[in-house]
């Protein structure tokens, strides 16, 4: 089964010239590690599709419960961040 959803312009470019390759989205969409995904580019202008898609594959790297991190008025106030973190560098050691 393929998944189809809404992506918007300047989200849509990024991905498809591989500028972006993490994406946030609620899940209501069947969970598996890997799954075929069309990318349908909206016009939130325009209120309509472009007529672009882009066929790729959807990770999951992580599920979440927001709730249970943060308040239901923290979630309204603040915006959502997604965050990639580098691995920490590891130290030289001292010579004697």
């Amino acid at each position: 089964m393929v998944i189809a959803r809404k992506s918007w312009p300047r989200f849509f470019e990024r991905i498809k010239d591989g500028t972006k390759t993490i994406d946030v989205r609620i899940a209501d969409l069947p969970m598996r590690k890997q799954f075929p995904m069309v990318l349908e580019e909206w016009d939130p202008k325009r209120n309509e599709y472009t007529g672009r898609r882009l066929r790729v594959t959807a990770k999951v790297i992580a599920l979440a419960d927001i709730l249970s991190f943060y308040t239901l008025r923290e979630l309204m106030t603040h915006q959502l961040v997604v965050l990639e973190y580098s691995a920490p560098k590891k130290g030289k050691k001292k010579r004697k």
